[in-house]
């Protein structure tokens, strides 16, 4: 042993280290906390290698992708993010789907329920139509008389003097109901030319029944066109006379109980001859409720 005290080894060219002091009880005991290892039964995973170089072939560093595919990639995941559609977005759709089924079949049943109340109406008017055409009268002109035609002439005017004498037979074709008449207008004329108005009272009718109306009309000294009087003139002289005779008013339908009270009624007797009437013939006279019928 040297004289400094410190040991020599025999097989070495240099001093030996000095050995390291020995901790005291305390000191054995205290940890320091910076440096703590753990230990794992499971071994660490071993990272992939990738030559990014031929001349590191020999180096193992962790794969790390260039700057652009990184780049790209981000991007990739971003359009991937933006493009897929959320759940909510599926939901929200298929709300609006239901929803638009709702309606269409909310639609096609009131379209269903309206269909069928406008064919009901139709129905039920088309069988009251047919009732109330059926239950209307028969009008038809059995004589035409005209016992007076006078035309004078005064301060380039023309009047015309006028008597008419009308018998209308009306039959009610009903076997069941009675037909009760307001007062009727008639109105008479030839060629645009009147021939007089009257008035006829009410009056009833039973079931299968024929009611005779006397129509009177007259005109005097009424300011008529020279041309119409002058082809009236000539007619009456042939006995070749055509008239139109209008009647206006209502009739109520007593059904058993139950009236129809009011109903419009309007006869039209159009291009009444004259001559056919003295051959016999009595020409019916159109009946009408309403215009459209």
């Amino acid at each position: 042993m040297a004289a400094s005290g410190l040991p020599i080894s025999s097989g070495s060219a240099g001093p030996i280290p000095p050995l390291a002091r020995a901790l005291s009880r305390n000191q054995s005991f205290q940890r320091n906390p910076s440096r703590r290892v753990l230990f794992s039964e499971t071994p660490a995973p071993k990272h992939q290698s990738r030559n990014w170089d031929s001349g590191h072939g020999s180096n193992n560093f962790p794969e790390m992708p260039p700057k652009h595919q990184a780049r790209n990639r981000d991007e990739d995941n971003l359009s991937e993010i933006s493009t897929k559609p959320r759940a909510r977005d599926w939901d929200s759709g298929d709300d609006v789907k239901r929803e638009r089924r709702g309606c269409r079949l909310c639609c096609a049943w009131t379209s269903l329920v309206v269909g069928f109340l406008v064919l009901g109406l139709m129905l039920l008017g088309a069988l009251s139509l047919s009732f109330v055409k059926g239950a209307l009268p028969e009008f038809r002109v059995k004589s035409l008389n005209i016992s007076r035609l006078e035309i004078s002439k005064k301060d380039k005017n023309t009047f015309l003097t006028a008597d008419v004498q009308l018998l209308i037979n009306v039959t009610n074709k009903n076997d069941r109901y009675d037909l009760s008449y307001s007062v009727l207008s008639v109105e008479v004329s030839s060629e645009d030319i009147n021939l007089g108005t009257k008035e006829v009272a009410e009056f009833k009718q039973n079931p299968k029944k024929v009611s005779v109306l006397n129509v009177s009309t007259e005109v005097k000294k009424s300011v008529v066109d020279d041309a119409a009087t002058d082809d009236l003139k000539s007619n009456y002289k042939d006995r070749q006379v055509v008239i139109d005779v209008v009647f206006d008013g209502s009739v109520t339908v007593n059904m058993e109980g139950r009236k129809l009270s009011g109903l419009p009624l309007k006869v039209l007797c159009t291009s009444i001859q004259q001559v056919d009437i003295d051959n016999g013939l009595q020409p019916q006279c159109r009946v009408k409720m309403f215009h459209f019928l």
